[in-house]
């Protein structure tokens, strides 16, 4: 509708054809900027993990990597050695992985596994979903119905076994991974700066990638011929193009479908020279993740830049998402304005990106005003609590918090000084106050950092 009026305006209004593209350029860097940034899960501890069904949002997350959406909305995250998925109601659970480092679990259901360093995750339209198990070497599929098994690598580091089974074949570290719509997978190996591809029929095959130490580049002959330095995230868009965050090279790279390599964006130099500019003559600093829409547009990850970038069809390059200094801020606001820790992985689905924020030790999402009903947080709900006993010798409960994982309580004195600061673990209520003289005190139960309820105690 807005762009309907637009263009009635500009029949009426007689504007010259030479002013459309700077006004639509106008508008369109509008939309871009209304983005704003919302946190859909974890409590930003770092250190923790909780394994627990609980809403996402009050889930201890640490250092999540990888990110993936299925078709029906379920969002998927690597984190401490297992995946984690999050229903349409923002509810957390593991669904591969118990959290123990090592190699096991073939043949069994996913949830008794074990990992060591889980890179990526991809989902395809059956629902199975694919894993990069990095530093066991191995590429892991667990199926829709909660089985897992090896699909390539035999636990060996090295490159061998092209043009034979996946499974008979060895891998350096594989991190970032894809899938095409042919149901071709294709694998980032990170120490063997190579890209592999894995058909539906298991044989595996390098596409680009010399191989050995990182080297630099290639441009316009075959991928297979070209230098790659710890290559990651991966994307392929609806075409069959294969795109390559080649993280120590500073940038990122495009395999078309007959195999020849070229540079989308970055110049290979770290220091942040601005926005609005070709995205080849940019400074990306170590891209992790990278991501294509169903217009071509283009979303990176800057990892020490801080940003979240965005190259449009015509290869010009903005910040989305990132202020450039590491921090945790600016949720419910702008996203340009925003702080974010070391973005890992972008994933964009129906206009909304999705990230792994992580050194916040959150997933957060970026998306117009209207997306607020697609964010599942207990911070919407202000929450009843009463405290038990009442008085209190220093021993209460927290009454009312049933369904709520995760509370940050904050406890002052009646001249509003904050004396206590306690984080609840998951479903415990139970709080302890010592040595505080007799007198009342008022709690604050916070959310992520958003109070959801506040209460008061006497202490005898």
């Amino acid at each position: 509708m807005i762009f309907q009026l637009i263009i009635k305006i500009i029949a009426k209004k007689k504007i010259k054809l030479f002013f459309i593209p700077y006004f639509l350029l106008f508008f369109i860097s509008g939309i871009l900027q209304s983005q704003n940034i919302y946190t859909l899960a974890g409590v930003g501890l770092s250190s923790a993990c909780s394994f627990t069904t609980e809403p996402a949002i009050s889930a201890y997350i640490s250092n999540p990597q990888g990110i993936a959406l299925d078709k029906l909305g379920n969002i998927y995250i690597s984190s401490c050695n297992v995946v984690r998925k999050i229903n349409t109601n923002g509810i957390i659970t593991v669904i591969a992985g118990t959290g123990n480092v090592g190699p096991l679990g073939d043949g069994g259901p996913a949830i008794l596994a074990t990992f060591f360093e889980i890179g990526d995750i991809v989902v395809d339209d059956s629902l199975n979903v694919f894993i990069t198990d990095a530093m066991n070497n191995r590429i892991r599929k667990v199926s829709n119905s909660g089985i897992i098994t090896t699909i390539a690598g035999t636990g060996n580091i090295g490159p061998l076994g092209d043009n034979g089974p996946a499974t008979q074949a060895t891998l350096d570290r594989p991190m970032g991974i894809a899938i095409d719509k042919k149901k071709n997978i294709y694998v980032s190996e990170m120490t063997g700066n190579r890209i592999r591809k894995i058909t539906p029929s298991g044989i595996i095959t390098t596409i680009a990638g010399v191989g050995g130490l990182g080297s630099c580049c290639g441009d316009g002959g075959y991928a297979t011929n070209a230098g790659l330095n710890y290559p990651i995230g991966l994307s392929v868009d609806s075409l069959g193009n294969l795109f390559i965050a080649d993280s120590q090279n500073r940038r990122i790279r495009k395999v078309d479908t007959l195999g020849i390599i070229s540079t989308v964006a970055g110049n290979g130099t770290i220091t942040y020279n601005g926005d609005g500019i070709n995205a080849t003559s940019a400074s990306i600093y170590e891209p992790k993740g990278v991501d294509v829409d169903d217009s071509s547009n283009i979303y990176i990850s800057e990892f020490n830049g801080q940003r979240i970038r965005k190259v449009n069809q015509n290869g010009i390059i903005n910040t989305i998402c990132g202020n450039g200094i590491g921090g945790y801020s600016g949720d419910g606001g702008l996203a340009k304005n925003a702080q974010v820790n070391f973005p890992y992985d972008v994933f964009i689905k129906n206009g909304k990106l999705y990230f792994s924020d992580y050194a916040n030790n959150r997933i957060r999402i970026i998306c117009s005003n209207n997306c607020l009903s697609d964010v599942q947080s207990i911070e919407k709900k202000k929450f009843q609590i009463k405290t038990y006993p009442m008085p209190s010798n220093g021993f209460f409960s927290l009454i009312g918090l049933d369904n709520v994982y995760g509370c940050r309580i904050e406890i002052f004195d009646s001249q509003g000084r904050l004396i206590n600061t306690q984080l609840l673990k998951p479903s415990e209520n139970l709080i302890e106050l010592k040595n505080v003289n007799s007198g009342l005190y008022y709690i604050n139960i916070t959310s992520n950092f958003k109070q959801i309820g506040k209460a008061k105690i006497i202490i005898e």
